[in-house]
């Protein structure tokens, strides 16, 4: 299936879809009508379900869906949990537009500063519509 029958809402809207699974077999092409291209810049994405998700945004459609390249999950732990804070590389990774609860840009010389295994903080919990 291709990136365009997913912007065409064909598949089911449950949850996130790896890019990287979408887009086997058909190339993503940066000029589609439904695409709207922009400037590779790092961003910080908090969804619904407290993830939070940095990644090079290549592209956003009238949906707020976006491809993010070189995607890394940030999974902060709590001051108590002895386990260091972590990141989990997703690669290739698009993101539903209703799953996304903010959206930034972020600060590469400042982010590239800070080590993340020993950042502690509380949950960020998910957000839901009632």
């Amino acid at each position: 299936m291709s990136l365009q029958a997913y912007i065409n809402s064909e598949f089911p809207r449950s949850s996130y879809i790896d890019c990287c699974n979408l887009l086997r077999g058909a190339p993503l092409v940066a000029n589609d009508a439904n695409l709207i291209p922009v400037s590779t810049e790092q961003v910080l994405i908090l969804t619904v379900d407290g993830r939070t998700l940095l990644g090079t945004l290549l592209s956003t459609d009238q949906l707020t869906n976006l491809v993010l390249a070189n995607t890394i999950e940030r999974i902060i732990r709590t001051p108590d949990d002895p386990e260091p804070s972590s990141q989990v590389e997703h690669g290739l990774y698009l993101i539903r537009g209703d799953n996304v609860v903010v959206c930034g840009e972020v600060d590469e010389g400042i982010d590239a500063q800070i080590d993340w295994t020993k950042v502690k903080g509380e949950v960020v919990k998910g957000t839901k519509n009632a």
